[in-house]
């Protein structure tokens, strides 16, 4: 996600890095001022997507 956001970042625009705690587990928050996702491309943004041979393989 870190790389994703430096990668469409516009021209002089901020990338942010924050670690956090939420219970007993830690929180990791990547924000910019970059493009942006589309509401659908939000939703799958952590679908874990295969290589078609090993899909195929599996």
């Amino acid at each position: 996600m870190l790389a994703n956001a430096v990668k469409f970042v516009r021209p002089q625009g901020t990338v942010s890095l924050s670690v956090g705690q939420d219970g007993t587990g830690a929180v990791l928050r990547v924000t910019d001022d970059g493009i942006g996702l589309s509401a659908e491309d939000q939703r799958q943004v952590f679908t874990v997507r295969l290589p078609l041979q090993t899909a195929m393989a599996g």
